[in-house]
C-alpha cells in the first residue's frame, strides 16, 4: 500500500514529461513567423508588425522554449 501511495505521489509531482502537439506547432509556428519578420525587417527594409507585437511572438516563444527545453 505505501509502495503504490509513493507511486502516485512521484507521478504527481512530476511535470508532464511530454509536451502536447499543439506546443510544438505553437513553437514551430513563432519561429517561423519570426524568422520571416526578421529576414523583412533586415533584408527587405520593411515590417509586417508592430516592434511591440514582435516583442509578444518573442516571449511568448521564449517561454514555451524554457517550459520545454527538449523542442528547442
Amino acid at each position: 500500500m505505501l509502495f503504490i501511495f509513493w507511486e502516485l505521489l512521484v507521478l504527481w509531482e512530476q511535470p508532464n514529461s511530454m509536451p502536447s502537439p499543439e506546443v510544438k506547432n505553437r513553437i514551430d509556428e513563432l519561429t517561423d513567423r519570426l524568422n520571416r519578420l526578421n529576414y523583412l525587417y533586415y533584408q527587405e527594409s520593411t515590417s509586417e508588425v508592430s516592434d511591440y507585437e514582435f516583442d509578444q511572438m518573442l516571449k511568448e516563444l521564449e517561454s514555451l522554449e524554457k517550459e520545454h527545453p527538449e523542442l528547442k
